[in-house]
């Protein structure tokens, strides 16, 4: 008989709506053996259990609503299933969460306090609180047409966002680690840079300050220069103001670059990861591929 058809690489969606602890498990589970991604927050029990509270009194609440919304709970279920007893972390910073959580994974291992670290992040947030706080603040997409073209990053029609459910973990390990155990590396986490705007709740920087300075941090970290890169991995929410932003502080610090330069976002097919939506945080990696 033919082999079985490989597991979904990068990302792993649910459509119905499941907690988000659930969903990192899930994930942890397949990255064992593969590369998924992850988010955090129970939104949705706090929805359930709020009609509970409203229907039928505080006192047939569920006992689990607690451990179930806690945002530290997907990691602290990896870290109890699969007895990884060291550092623990979950970063709560809304799109910028995963890619922030990635890149302080690579600082503990690069700064000798782990061997290997479970990282990622995973999102369950599709519910009436979740989506009518994103529709009254107009960041929802209204088209209406052929859902794989809801969302249209950096195109001059995008409107906003179309929100989906999603997990996916990655396991780093120092360079020393992989050798010994006869793994062949794939990539290298080069540099990190993070900054905040500390300008508006949910507007960027008008001049993208933010973005530009996390970027630039991230290439000093990583001791290279702008020519050394080829593609950048954008935000690109399909929002009018964020995606206008982001494309100036990239077309702006990349201006004297020599080489051709791709700039993509994954939410144009996978439509908009809840977990990775920065409102406040700008996170940048830069990632070494070898083929």
């Amino acid at each position: 008989p033919p082999p079985p058809p490989p597991p979904p690489p990068i990302f792993f969606f649910k459509h119905n709506t499941q907690s988000p602890i659930r969903l990192s498990l899930v994930g942890s589970e397949m990255c064992i053996r593969d590369s998924i991604g992850t988010g955090s927050g129970g939104l949705p029990e706090t929805d359930k259990q709020a009609a509970v509270k409203e229907n039928r009194g505080v006192m047939r609440m569920s006992p689990f609503y607690i451990p179930s919304m806690l945002a530290n709970m997907a990691s602290a279920n990896i870290s109890r299933i699969y007895g990884a007893t060291g550092y623990n972390s979950t970063c709560i910073t809304a799109c910028a969460a995963s890619t922030q959580a990635i890149g302080e994974a690579a600082e503990i291992i690069k700064n000798n306090r782990a061997d290997v670290v479970i990282t990622g992040g995973s999102e369950s947030g599709i519910c009436e609180i979740g989506m009518g706080g994103f529709s009254t603040m107009h960041a929802l997409t209204t088209w209406d047409g052929d859902p794989s073209k809801a969302s249209r990053p950096f195109d001059a029609n995008r409107d906003g966002f179309a929100p989906s459910e999603g997990a996916g973990i990655l396991i780093l390990e120092s360079e020393e680690h992989a050798l010994n155990r006869g793994a062949n590396p794939i990539a290298e986490i080069a540099g990190f840079g993070v900054t905040s705007d500390a300008f508006h709740l949910v507007q960027p920087h008008k001049d993208g300050l933010g973005a530009s300075n996390a970027m630039n941090l991230a290439i000093e970290d990583a001791g290279i220069t702008i020519n050394d890169i080829d593609y950048i991995n954008a935000h690109g929410t399909s929002t009018p103001l964020g995606d206008e932003i982001e494309f100036g502080a990239v077309k702006r610090l990349f201006s004297d670059n020599r080489n051709p330069l791709a700039c993509f976002s994954y939410y144009d097919f996978s439509n908009y990861q809840w977990f990775d939506y920065k409102y406040y945080f700008r996170n940048y990696n830069f990632v070494k591929t070898k083929t």
